[in-house]
């Protein structure tokens, strides 16, 4: 009955007291993460009052890092004596709070109609209490309301079901193809060469660690990515029938990648593979590298 959207923490200014000092946290600055990104948070130190220590928690942009030195040091000019195993404990307390996991129901009116029938269901006969023709017509009445509300809040759910099974538009693509391809295809490899992102191209070689050979060009195994040279790009792709593609790789919501691409493939998958384990240490017969989600 359910879509699943996503799973977060939901964080609440909360107080904890660690050895006789208090910390307070404080949210409210907080904004909210797009989709499932992976954001770590910064503790900034708002004020010492009285012994207790005020943060404010944000999420990191572009590489903020909490300063615990800096926190320590603002600590012992209150004459606070602040460890930082026990700043870093304060910091664990506050992010271990709920988990909260978000669904879009395909029929909240159905689902929202049933829970309210069980419920009045069991007002009724759970208890040993007799119930007179003016509770009877209280119980109606409150039924009639209750199903005007789920008519309502429905309306929404229904908006949010067409939005997440609606195909989404491709907002960025690119063809990586071989340079032996492009040769084999009579593309001049020489207009890559001379182009101002060649150096682009080379630093991505690099970091990959794919070995570029005696000499530029020289492997003509090495891939070229369209997304450097986006002037030939359109140029590339018509060298091409669809059939010569040999991977494809989405970047996207599972679902919404999979409901876009159905048209396509339908009719023509074999196998689905999904979700290789990881972070199992031994816990599975399977060569696991990826301690976290990569």
């Amino acid at each position: 009955m359910l879509y699943y959207v996503k799973s977060d923490k939901v964080f609440k200014n909360l107080e904890i007291e660690i050895k006789d000092k208090k910390y307070i946290f404080d949210v409210s600055n907080m904004e909210g993460k797009k989709a499932n990104e992976k954001r770590s948070l910064v503790y900034e130190l708002q004020s010492i009052e009285n012994g207790s220590l005020t943060f404010t928690v944000v999420y990191s942009e572009r590489g903020r890092k909490t300063k615990i030195e800096d926190i320590i040091k603002a600590a012992k000019k209150e004459n606070i004596k602040l460890k930082e195993e026990d700043l870093k404990r304060a910091f664990q307390v506050f992010e271990k709070q709920s988990n909260v996991d978000y669904f879009i129901n395909k029929d909240a009116k159905k689902f929202l109609s049933e829970q309210l029938d069980m419920w009045i269901y069991q007002y009724m006969f759970a208890q040993e209490v007799e119930f007179d023709i003016k509770r009877f017509s209280q119980i109606q009445d409150f039924k009639k309301v209750a199903s005007k509300l789920i008519n309502f809040i429905s309306q929404f759910e229904n908006e949010l079901v067409k939005i997440w099974n609606k195909p989404r538009f491709v907002l960025n693509s690119n063809i990586v193809v071989t340079i032996d391809k492009l040769l084999a295809k009579g593309f001049d490899i020489d207009r890559l060469k001379n182009h101002p992102n060649f150096k682009q191209q080379q630093q991505e070689w690099e970091e990959l660690g794919i070995d570029q050979g005696d000499g530029l060009l020289k492997n003509s195994f090495l891939p070229i990515d369209t997304k450097y040279f986006s002037e030939f790009k359109d140029e590339i792709e018509e060298l091409f029938d669809e059939d010569e593609f040999n991977g494809l790789l989405i970047k996207s919501e599972n679902y919404q990648a999979l409901n876009t691409i159905a048209p396509r493939f339908k009719g023509k998958v074999d196998l689905i593979y999904i979700d290789p384990p990881f972070n199992t240490g031994d816990d599975f017969a399977y060569i696991d590298r990826f301690q976290d989600s990569t």
